[in-house]
């Protein structure tokens, strides 16, 4: 697969990443926010065909990218950010996304397969 190809899919997986700890890009209401965040959490949960099919595509490890959502998602239910990354415990200490492109750059070498 090239190289865009492989990009396409790694910002789907980070997108939904930043779903399922509730930073999304939907609105505000509070159905559509719950909806979107149950939803993505689920794709991690389920650990399905089409999620497993998205990892190989974006060149990562589905083990290591749904392993790393899942103490994600507990952390930030939890509220224990003690074993999470940095910007991550910035992030939920702020309830705010931190920069994509900083959390694409940080998240890149730890999930590609091999």
């Amino acid at each position: 697969m090239s190289d865009p190809d492989e990009k396409l899919f790694r910002a789907v997986i980070l997108r939904a990443i930043c779903d399922a700890l509730g930073f999304t890009n939907v609105s505000k209401k509070k159905e559509e926010h719950s909806r979107a965040v149950r939803e993505a959490r689920e794709w991690f949960y389920e650990n399905g065909p089409d999620f497993r099919k998205i990892c190989e595509w974006a060149d990562f490890d589905d083990a290591k990218v749904r392993a790393g959502v899942l103490k994600l998602i507990e952390a930030r239910q939890s509220g224990d950010h003690s074993e999470i990354p940095d910007y991550w415990r910035e992030a939920f200490r702020t309830n705010r996304m931190p920069s994509f492109t900083a959390f694409a750059e940080a998240i890149d070498n730890q999930l590609k397969r091999g």
